[in-house]
């Protein structure tokens, strides 16, 4: 996406409640540059947890594996988190090799 149009329509879209909707059209229409043009999509930085690490979690908190895997995003921000999750996977009888094991991200 092109970071100049973003920033336009992010400063008219606090008039979106305030012009009438043909005003609005015609503002949005003018801000979109006529005539083609590539913008690379951008595609979003997914981080892969080990699978185990994920059941894990989903157990532990009994929620699904999409939630678990949100938790996991959470829990790796920071070291504190990092900690709880090593000591979820003692819980469930992790040697600490196995937890290193389950840490790596892939």
């Amino acid at each position: 996406m092109d970071q100049m149009i973003i920033e336009e329509i992010a400063f008219v879209s606090k008039y979106f409640d305030i012009l009438p909707e043909k005003h609005l059209y015609k503002v949005l229409c003018d801000f979109v540059p006529h005539g083609r043009r590539f913008c690379k999509w951008i595609k979003p930085n997914k981080v892969k947890f080990n699978k185990e690490l994920i059941q894990l979690v989903s157990n532990k908190f009994e929620v699904s594996k999409d939630d678990a895997y949100s938790y996991c995003v959470l829990f790796f921000r920071t070291e504190s988190g990092i900690n709880s999750l090593i000591d979820i996977c003692k819980q469930y009888g992790k040697s600490e090799k196995e937890i290193e094991g389950l840490m790596e991200n892939e």
